[in-house]
Parts: C-alpha cells; sequence; structure tokens
C-alpha cells in the first residue's frame, strides 16, 4: 500500500512538472512486465544480459529516422537481465525525445533500483565507427546526467 502511495505522489510531481509538449498521464503508469517471446512480438528492441546482441534492430532504426525527420514515433527497449525486464520507452514528441525508465520489475533490495524514472533529451546521435554504430542521447535535462550515461545502443556491423 505504501508502494502505491509513493507511486501515486511520484507521478503526481512528474505530471506537475510537465508542460503541453510531455506525455499523457497514461504513458507513465507502470508497464506489466512479458516475456522476451512478447517483446520480439510487440516490435521492442531486446537485449539480455548474455550479450545476445539486439533483435528487432529494425525498430529502432525506423526511430531514429523518424526524429531524424521530425515525425513524431516511440520505441521500447527491453532487457532482460536473469529474465526480469528492464524497460526505456524513448518517446518522440514535440521536439524532444522523452525517456521512460520502468526497473519495477527487478528484484534488487535496493530502492533507487526499483524505480520509474522520466527525462526529457533533445539529441539522438548516431555514430559510425569501423565495426558498429553507436546511438546516444544527449542534451537531457537531469541535472545527473543520467540518462545520457546508462543509455546507448551499440549495433555490431
Amino acid at each position: 500500500m505504501v508502494r502505491y502511495l509513493v507511486l501515486v505522489l511520484f507521478l503526481m510531481i512528474i505530471l506537475s512538472a510537465c508542460d503541453q509538449e510531455t506525455l499523457d498521464p497514461l504513458e507513465l503508469e507502470p508497464s506489466e512486465a512479458y516475456d522476451k517471446a512478447e517483446a520480439l512480438k510487440r516490435g521492442d528492441l531486446v537485449s539480455t544480459a548474455r550479450g545476445e546482441g539486439y533483435k528487432n534492430k529494425e525498430s529502432f532504426i525506423e526511430f531514429f529516422n523518424n526524429v531524424q525527420n521530425g515525425k513524431e514515433d516511440r520505441v521500447r527497449r527491453t532487457h532482460y537481465s536473469e529474465g526480469i525486464p528492464l524497460f526505456t520507452d524513448l518517446i518522440y514528441k514535440g521536439g524532444k525525445i522523452h525517456v521512460l525508465i520502468d526497473t519495477t520489475h527487478a528484484t534488487q533490495s535496493s530502492e533507487d533500483y526499483t524505480k520509474k524514472t522520466h527525462d526529457i533529451c533533445s539529441e539522438l546521435e548516431k555514430k559510425e565507427e569501423k565495426n558498429k554504430i553507436i546511438y546516444t542521447l544527449n542534451d537531457c535535462t537531469s541535472s545527473s546526467r543520467q540518462v545520457e550515461k546508462i543509455f546507448s545502443v551499440i549495433f555490431e556491423r
């Protein structure tokens, strides 16, 4: 019950700080957990802790291209660690990239680890190197720059 109240309070704070270019309240609700097969079916960009690379790369590439062309879009990266999903939603809306990171299904004991965070970034950058393509988020609003530090997508060539 206390966890539910904390979540509701957190969502109210985020929503009160949002302006017209931000997200609908429904987009901030916790995500239901689902397995890797369902994630692939939904078109998520899927990765695992085993280093198997990404599945459904085309969904992320399409999102990147839409951002470059100013077209609203969204994509979800679902990372599985020991079968537990960690969701990162990227939503391009109003010229900004909204980043929702949902670790509410993690079983770690740390309170900081099991939460949902929201940030807004201005840029999704693509760097091409010899054997890989690296996508990173830049110019994010969080003072800790946490999203910029932890979010990257690397496709091996």
